[in-house]
């Protein structure tokens, strides 16, 4: 992995270098990982687990993208940021906004948020997880423990519900066997026929 930073960046190179650590998993052992998987490693040697440059904005991207397509999502995030992000200069024309801080979401009325299009249930969801994480309550970190991370019913919005897709499943089966070959579920119909099977 190379990693090329720009001058403008000389003074947070420590917090661009921990979150890429973060981000790629590279404090990881994979050959104590390959020891543990024991045959699920076996095709697949050296597995890390993806994580993230912001854990608070892949939070938002999850409640974001729950029961929607790929696309809505991807629209619905760009609405967030575009309205509440903060104005950023870079060289590039398009990356001019960073994603909305964890305390500047969190003194938001719901209605703030509705109002581009987010359901009422997903602002309020979206808050009361921003004043958890301020708070304390909940820390979105490699180091924190699995039980502080999850809350049931977060203003009746269920963000531990497991993701259920046909593509987990491919990922599971192919860690075991390198292939899998999965049945297409009505349930999944909208998502196409790449939701049904390995690729």
């Amino acid at each position: 992995l190379a990693l090329r930073c720009d001058n403008v960046l000389a003074s947070e190179l420590p917090v661009v270098l921990s979150r890429t650590k973060q981000a790629f998993d590279l404090d990881a052992d994979p050959a104590e990982i390959d020891r543990v998987l024991g045959a699920l490693a076996k095709n697949n040697p050296g597995i890390r687990l993806p994580g993230t440059f912001d854990p608070f904005e892949l939070a938002i991207r999850a409640i974001l993208g729950q029961q929607v397509t790929v696309k809505a999502a991807r629209t619905l995030v760009t609405r967030f940021v575009a309205a509440l992000g903060t104005p950023i200069s870079t060289p590039f024309v398009d990356l001019n906004r960073a994603f909305p801080s964890v305390h500047h979401i969190a003194g938001l009325d719901p209605a703030v948020i509705a109002s581009l299009g987010i359901v009422r249930q997903r602002a309020e969801a979206i808050i009361s997880l921003a004043n958890a994480i301020g708070s304390g309550a909940i820390e979105l970190a490699p180091t924190a423990e699995p039980t502080q991370t999850i809350v049931r019913d977060l203003r009746n919005w269920p963000l531990d519900r497991p993701l259920h897709c046909d593509a987990c499943t491919c990922v599971a089966r192919r860690l075991a066997s390198g292939r899998c070959r999965t049945a297409k579920r009505p349930r999944f119909a909208q998502y196409g026929e790449g939701h049904s099977r390995c690729p």
